[in-house]
């Protein structure tokens, strides 16, 4: 069941709202570690979500908006949060 990540949960990973992390935005580590947080693999996400094998991974290497949808959704973060440019 998906949830929403507590604001010690984002402290903890590192994704804490400060003005450096909103010019920045999220590393795909960051973005991995959110999504383990909520009980997910990129696999197990990629599946839950019904997309391509691989599909998310591959967006964390290169974006994509039909997957940057995706996992903003999922984290509950809109998409200008994690990727800002």
């Amino acid at each position: 069941m998906k949830r929403d990540l507590t604001e010690a949960e984002l402290q903890r990973l590192g994704l804490v709202k400060s003005p450096t992390m909103i010019d920045r935005g999220w590393t795909k580590e960051q973005i991995k570690d959110a999504i383990k947080e909520l009980g997910f693999s990129v696999a197990g996400l990629e599946k839950a979500l019904g997309v391509a094998p691989r599909s998310i991974n591959q967006s964390l290497q290169r974006r994509s908006v039909s997957s940057d949808k995706a996992i903003a959704a999922f984290l509950n973060v809109h998409e200008s949060v994690i990727w800002p440019n």
